[in-house]
């Protein structure tokens, strides 16, 4: 687990100040463990969906419309985070796709 930021501007949400800590986690099916045994994530009370998105295309085919709020920051400061780390072996899911929660609250 990484920390990509903590995120607390208060024109972030219009509808409350809202503060978020964002992590970055490797999903690896396989190994993952859900409640009604899919291994597949879902959306829940805080989420709409629960998509994949090539990393390579947040920012450029998905832009600031496509997300809720600031979570296009998030998704950017995840990429740089990447970019710029070099002990990170960039392959793997992680690196593919990322989930994205169209969802007033999770960041």
């Amino acid at each position: 687990m990484k920390l990509i930021g903590v995120y607390s501007d208060p024109r972030r949400d219009n509808r409350r100040s809202i503060v978020s800590i964002a992590y970055a986690l490797e999903f690896i099916p396989s190994v993952m463990t859900t409640k009604d045994g899919t291994n597949t994530p879902k959306a829940g009370d805080d989420a709409k969906e629960v998509i994949m998105v090539p990393l390579h295309e947040i920012g450029i085919k998905y832009k600031g419309g496509d997300w809720y709020a600031d979570h296009l920051t998030i998704l950017l400061d995840f990429k740089k985070l990447i970019a710029e780390e070099s002990s990170v072996v960039r392959e793997g899911e992680l690196f593919e796709d990322i989930a994205r929660s169209t969802c007033p609250s999770f960041s």
